[in-house]
């Protein structure tokens, strides 16, 4: 299992940042390991919801099926799967350091399941490297 956890500041309230990051497309387009990601199915974005998306890991092209597990107030909980790997996205908001602002932490984990857990070692520094590069993705998003 290896884990990546980055914190930013979105100057909105809560309810509304929630509402943009409780669609995992709109969380994947800033995010520079997702190449392209699709909603499975229609209606109302709420627990069960999937989409199919695309990364680039390891140099490896993987297509994961996510599903919004945990959709609450304070709580937004993606897990995908591809053959032997399970990645967890969870989204904690609390209140932010002022009043209308909200702070997010973002949590990526990856569990690597039989002959796949060798790649833990590099998948480490590699998810270092990716959840730089998604908390970018992620002020840009929370600032447009």
């Amino acid at each position: 299992m290896i884990e990546a956890t980055r914190t930013v500041v979105a100057h909105a309230d809560p309810h509304a940042v929630a509402s943009r990051l409780r669609d995992f497309a709109t969380l994947a387009r800033d995010d520079p390991g997702t190449s392209s990601c699709t909603r499975l199915g229609a209606g109302p974005v709420a627990a069960g919801a999937r989409w199919r998306a695309t990364a680039r890991f390891l140099g490896h092209r993987a297509v994961l099926v996510f599903e919004l597990v945990r959709d609450e107030p304070e709580l937004i909980r993606f897990v995908g799967a591809h053959g032997g790997t399970t990645a967890t996205r969870e989204i904690a908001l609390t209140a932010g350091p002022l009043p209308g602002t909200t702070r997010v932490t973002h949590r990526a984990r990856v569990d690597f399941h039989g002959e796949e857990r060798l790649a833990t070692v590099f998948a480490r520094l590699a998810l270092k490297h990716e959840a730089d590069g998604a908390e970018a993705g992620l002020r840009r998003l929370l600032d447009a």
